[in-house]
């Protein structure tokens, strides 16, 4: 899981920089964290962040632990940066399409198996972003075989 989260860590963080995103001086959390944190809950958590949030915090990989208010509204803060990653990483699997057409068949069915039953948003944005987050997240796992 280490390198799992290390890999997703380092794409958000090179797509940011990438893209020239400037940051707000006063967080004392990066985006790259935000997005890493929220991936991860997708990827590994069912979609909870506080869970993710508090390994991400005793593995000492991301120290600073927001709280639930503020790691909400930094997410839908970024939001616009998981789509553009998603695209971009759509642009990959269109070239792995061609090498590997069997498994982008079956994707389907792998992702109906990684999405939980219940997902828990307050709003439809909040539960829009966190079914975004989980096809993100497999698309990042799938990219780099992390699952």
């Amino acid at each position: 899981m280490d390198v799992s989260i290390i890999t997703i860590f380092v794409l958000c963080d090179e797509y940011l920089q990438a893209s020239k995103h400037k940051e707000d001086v006063q967080c004392k959390v990066s985006d790259a964290e935000v997005m890493t944190t929220a991936i991860t809950s997708a990827l590994f958590f069912q979609g909870n962040f506080e869970k993710t949030s508090s390994l991400l915090k005793m593995s000492g990989m991301i120290p600073i632990r927001l709280s639930r208010s503020q790691f909400n509204r930094r997410v839908h803060r970024v939001k616009p940066h998981f789509v553009m990653l998603f695209e971009i990483l759509g642009q990959a699997f269109k070239f792995v399409q061609q090498i590997h057409r069997k498994r982008i068949e079956t994707a389907g069915s792998l992702l109906h198996r990684m999405i939980p039953k219940q997902i828990h948003a307050v709003t439809s944005k909040g539960f829009e972003l966190k079914l975004f987050l989980f096809v993100l997240a497999y698309s990042i796992a799938d990219l780099y075989h992390t699952t």
